[in-house]
């Protein structure tokens, strides 16, 4: 059936026209807004920049581009509620591409030991953009430059460079904040800033990305092998969240308060309900010094989203845990937090008790509750009340409802992150807007249900074999199948009339080959006969998993996987 379908589409297609693709990275920004911002590379008027961004291959790999691509355009965005106006540099600017022959989490301050040996200059002339209206999240690229010279480059053979130099020279308009992902391992940078030209060396930055997107066609003429993905599966659930705030000036709930309702052994958050209350003299001030933890005895067993506990675990630097082992780390991290072993609920931050003029942490019962009060503590070198952090956790123990209320925060010190997580490893649900979230509320399930995924084992060449391997098939599935078709469906036909809401179908389904799933996932083995007449073959494949009880059909989707068929 293999062999038919492949001379069905061989006869129907006589050749494929590369078409014009885009992506964005790092990885996760394209509908997401980035943890901060920065003025480079755009944004410093006419003083003089030169900027490296050195984006890790993996923000290309896990997003299916493992193939040589030709980058034919450059695309950045404003910050999150940050206008554009029309703007340019009247002298003119060079932008430049490479593979960087060093890791990007190991660049050089030599600007010339990052350029690779096919650095190419891709564009070179007036740089402008028109005015663009400020808008809440991620914002449109407004910034766009189409290459002269387009690029070359092969995820697989490196980390790619983006330099942009930018000369002291007459500068129109204003320039602007952009959007900035700032988190391992993503991105670093190397940058001359003042000084300009300077000597070549520059400061680096680690972990910074700006959120670029990338246009690109596939290289060799399509004869490169490639598959990729597009669309996304169904279901994504998730059992965590979090905020993180890149600056402490960016935290935006002070004076506010959350409730975590339990709720099918996950919770229904809404906006708080409850004030925040003054300890009394009868509080314990816990003695904990900067990053430590400490246990509190409960009066009677508290009943949370994974077990039940008899004690708290109390980190100085603004967590709680159900139990020790989740260390007293005062740099906000969501990997690590989602890799945290205990259930614990966090606003987390660099707060130091025992400063000269800082208050404590306290902890006490009232009326069957537990309080857990940050109480006017410091941030971490803090010399004033400027330093000052109130907080507080409210578990309530007879019906294991969660309050977290934030008083006055500091807008010193370093990063923030307010998060919930079960204990054990968990899926990331990727940075959140907890305040935007909170008026209509939000729900976290028991666990993480993470969409069903499709992939391929290896890149499609004539006279070779590769898998279709289906991921994330959840407990109580009966069978899945994999569709294949020569018509893409793109956006995809919506489910929900049929059943299955949130799920979509990508393809027109040409051939349907049911596999059985061993434990979580599901294999489908695919034979390319040599043959040179597939070459430049489009090739689609989707994949569906049946689950009773999953939905009212009963069936949930997989991504698509776009396929071109190649002799390298």
């Amino acid at each position: 059936m293999q062999r038919l379908l492949l001379a069905v589409a061989a006869a129907a297609l006589a050749a494929v026209v590369p078409a014009q693709n885009s992506v964005v990275i790092p990885a996760g920004m394209a509908t997401a807004e980035g943890s901060s911002s920065n003025a480079f590379p755009w944004g410093r008027g006419g003083t003089g920049l030169r900027h490296q961004c050195i984006y890790d291959s993996s923000h290309f790999l896990t997003q299916g581009i493992n193939f040589p691509i030709q980058i034919t355009g450059l695309r950045w965005r404003p910050n999150t509620a940050a206008a554009l106006t029309a703007s340019s540099y009247t002298a003119g600017c060079t932008v430049k591409l490479s593979t960087c022959p060093l890791d990007q989490a190991a660049v050089s301050t030599s600007m010339a030991s990052n350029q690779g040996a096919d650095l190419t200059t891709v564009y070179s002339g007036v740089v402008s953009w028109g005015a663009q209206a400020a808008q809440t999240g991620p914002s449109p690229f407004g910034i766009v430059i189409p290459l002269q010279n387009p690029f070359v480059y092969d995820p697989n053979n490196g980390d790619l460079n983006i330099e942009c130099d930018l000369p002291v020279q007459t500068f129109s308009g204003a320039g602007p904040q952009l959007d900035v992902h700032a988190a391992a391992p993503l991105a670093s940078r190397v940058y001359i800033s003042t000084g300009y030209p300077g000597t070549g060396t520059g400061t680096i930055g680690l972990n910074h990305g700006v959120v670029v997107q990338v246009d690109f066609i596939p290289a060799n003429n399509g004869t490169y092998a490639r598959s990729s993905t597009y669309g996304t599966g169904c279901y994504a659930r998730y059992g965590s969240f979090y905020e993180n705030f890149a600056t402490s000036g960016a935290f935006d709930l002070s004076n506010s308060a959350f409730t975590m309702i339990p709720a099918g052994g996950g919770y229904q958050i809404i906006q708080g309900y409850t004030q925040f209350v003054p300890p009394t003299a009868a509080a314990q001030p816990l003695t904990l010094t900067d990053d430590s933890e400490t246990a509190v005895t409960l009066s009677q067993p508290f009943v949370h989203s994974t077990g039940v506990t008899t004690s708290l675990t109390v980190c100085s630097n603004g967590f709680v845990s159900v139990a020790t082992g989740n260390g007293t780390g005062y740099t906000p991290a969501p990997a690590t937090m989602l890799a945290a072993p205990q259930t614990g609920w966090w606003a987390q931050h660099d707060y130091n008790p025992t400063l000269a003029g800082s208050g404590q942490v306290k902890f006490e019962e009232l009326g069957g509750i537990a309080y857990v009060t940050w109480d006017g503590v410091y941030d971490f070198g803090g010399t004033s009340a400027a330093n000052a952090n109130t907080f507080q956790y409210q578990f309530d123990l007879a019906s294991g409802l969660v309050h977290v209320v934030f008083g006055t925060m500091s807008t010193l010190g370093n990063g923030r992150m307010v998060a919930y997580s079960p204990g054990g490893a968990s899926a990331d649900p990727n940075n959140m807007d907890i305040s935007a979230a909170l008026p209509l509320g939000f729900s976290l399930p028991s666990g993480d249900v993470v969409p069903l995924a499709l992939a391929t084992s290896a890149r499609p060449i004539v006279g070779t074999s590769f898998s279709f391997n289906t991921t994330n098939i959840a407990p109580g599935t009966i069978f899945g199948a994999t569709m294949l078709s020569f018509v893409q469906i793109n956006p995809g036909i919506d489910l929900g009339v049929f059943g299955a809401p949130g799920c979509a179908q990508y393809l027109t389904p040409d051939v349907t080959q049911v596999f059985f799933a061993t434990g979580s996932t599901g294999t489908l083995p695919f034979a390319i006969p040599n043959f040179a007449s597939y070459v430049g073959l489009r090739l689609l494949a989707q994949s569906a998993a049946f689950t009773p009880g999953f939905n009212a059909l009963g069936v949930w989707t997989s991504n698509g996987v776009d396929l071109l068929i190649g002799s390298l």
